[in-house]
């Protein structure tokens, strides 16, 4: 995951992301060559009358392909917490759906939970940086108290 900070005048705004080394285009490519590789040693053992090889290399290549979807489902992902003004905005694309929360900028509270990175405020709770490793989430906390009162 990568973070972006984004300054808009006095408002800010932190965008967090993944990072996909690969692009749509190379990630087929990569999967198309571990299936050719697959299907030609599997090939070369149905030859040599090991056929059962050959539903277990295609299983092999479905569940890659079946991985490499989700990647490409979730590359597109990200976590954007803007201020403005008053308000703190949360917007959360995961898979394809995008989930909005807004908090009073004032009552609105960061809080560290064990692991987790929460804002809470009225009864309602939204975790950030959901994705990020121990050590990044502990940077988006100090980044984020900044921008509050708390």
């Amino acid at each position: 995951m990568e973070g972006t900070q984004l300054a808009t005048g006095a408002d800010r705004t932190v965008l967090v992301r993944p990072n996909c080394s690969l692009s749509p285009l190379g990630r087929r490519c990569f999967l198309f060559l571990i299936a050719g590789v697959t299907f030609a040693v599997a090939a070369g053992f149905a030859w040599f009358g090991a056929w059962p090889v050959l539903p277990f290399a295609g299983l092999e290549v479905g569940v890659l392909a079946w991985a490499f979807r989700e990647v490409e489902r979730h590359a597109d992902d990200y976590e954007k917490i803007s201020f403005l003004g008053d308000r703190v905005l949360v917007e959360r694309r995961d898979g394809g759906r995008v989930f909005r929360h807004q908090f009073n900028r004032h009552w609105a509270r960061l809080l560290p939970d064990g692991g987790a990175l929460k804002l809470r405020s009225h009864g309602r709770e939204v975790e950030l940086g959901r994705r990020l490793a121990p050590e990044v989430r502990q940077s988006l906390l100090v980044e984020l108290r900044k921008h509050f009162n708390n």
